[in-house]
């Protein structure tokens, strides 16, 4: 996600971003190495992936996609 250049806030403010264009369908764990999401679309293997923010954030490479058939 990118902030547009030139995104100011206002002491207190806050800035809201839309859903990705996966959204996980089930919580991720620290450590987690299946994720559950809404849709693969626009997912390749070998896109990185970061799952929380700061020094929680856990940046990973997509390693494989699969459909669960549902």
């Amino acid at each position: 996600m990118k902030i547009p250049a030139g995104t100011k806030l206002a002491a207190g403010g806050f800035y809201v971003f839309g859903l990705a264009n996966s959204g996980l369908a089930v919580s991720a764990r620290t450590g987690d190495t299946t994720l559950h999401v809404r849709t693969t679309s626009g997912m390749t293997v070998g896109d990185s992936i970061a799952i929380d923010t700061g020094s929680n954030a856990e940046t990973r490479k997509i390693a494989s996609i699969g459909d669960c058939g549902q």
